[in-house]
């Protein structure tokens, strides 16, 4: 186990900088994105002799939404860390919040191609595979 926690410690910082270098600090790029969108927005708006900034704009956006993902991605990522954290404390707590996962995330049913409802897990088992072998296959 010594030389493990050894290790991670070791790698630690490397990660550190990593991180700093990749992905660098998410909110203010977020913020940098945003503002980018709305400035070319006013220059789109307020162009000129038919200029425009729409294609600009566009790949701004795109850049803008992906970031936003990012931001989400990692803050549902840390909540998730602190119900595991909780639940180490209070295993009431957590397994509160893994029945509600488990509830939030059951299939009562699904609607075919067709429009039909299929409500029996046997038949949603069997169709799904048939759905995905025929289209991955």
């Amino acid at each position: 186990m010594g030389r493990l926690q050894n290790k991670l410690c070791h790698l630690q910082e490397p990660l550190r900088q990593w991180n700093r270098r990749v992905i660098g600090d998410l909110p203010s790029r977020v913020a940098q994105a945003h503002a980018q969108v709305q400035l070319l927005t006013q220059q789109d708006q307020g162009a000129v002799n038919g200029t425009t900034y729409s294609s600009q704009l566009e790949t701004t956006l795109l850049n803008f939404a992906e970031l936003q993902g990012q931001l989400e991605a990692f803050w549902a990522q840390r909540a998730r860390l602190q119900w595991v954290h909780e639940g180490d404390r209070n295993s009431k707590f957590f397994h509160a919040k893994v029945q509600r996962r488990r509830l939030r995330n059951h299939i009562d049913e699904i609607q075919t191609l067709q429009g039909h409802r299929i409500g029996s897990p046997e038949e949603i088992r069997r169709y799904t595979k048939d759905y995905f072998s025929d289209h991955w296959a």
